[in-house]
């Protein structure tokens, strides 16, 4: 695991705020560790915990309204407060409860706007039921299309195979953030 971990780290240009993790010196070093550390604990995890891969992909316009990333975040943080609110009821907004997440933002070859999710199976939901919460919070957004790709890896390989996929090409402002919870 830790091979993973460092082949994106040193390859990658990483960035948060705007200041990247290349270059310390734009960078908090105390922040730039703790990120690292929490990506590599985050990526361990993948392979020990029951995890939902998933693809969601955007309408590029609703009533009207023509999708930009800002609206393309906010639809996704839309979607993950609905997830939230089904899987940890009010223990969602009184005590700050979430799913892990990593979302990364890509655009297809038809410059389709779409994210990659990697979200943690909870433990007390099997994966139909899970997966039809999602589906019941994908309904309940404006710019996401019904059509979406879901995956329960059962294999490490699997699991490898959709974080490698999901970490393709350049990461740079490409990892969302704002939404993602490790």
């Amino acid at each position: 695991m830790k091979n993973i971990y460092e082949k994106y780290i040193k390859n990658h240009d990483f960035s948060v705020n705007g200041s990247s993790l290349k270059y310390p010196h734009r960078f908090n070093k105390n922040m730039n560790f703790k990120l690292k550390k929490e990506i590599k604990r985050f990526t361990q995890s993948i392979l020990r915990n029951e995890v939902v891969n998933l693809t969601l992909t955007l309408k590029q316009q609703f009533n009207g309204i023509d999708l930009d990333e800002i609206i393309m975040e906010q639809n996704l943080k839309h979607f993950l407060n609905i997830l939230n609110s089904k899987v940890f009821g009010n223990g969602f907004k009184r005590f700050g409860k979430r799913l892990k997440v990593i979302v990364k933002k890509e655009n297809s070859i038809n410059q389709r706007l779409h994210f990659h999710l990697i979200l943690e199976l909870p433990k007390r939901y099997d994966y139909l039921i899970f997966s039809k919460l999602i589906i019941e919070s994908i309904n309940k957004t404006d710019f996401f299309y019904l059509e979406h790709h879901m995956n329960h890896p059962n294999s490490k390989n699997d699991k490898l195979g959709w974080f490698n996929y999901i970490m393709k090409g350049n990461l740079n402002n490409s990892i969302d953030w704002n939404n993602s919870v490790l």
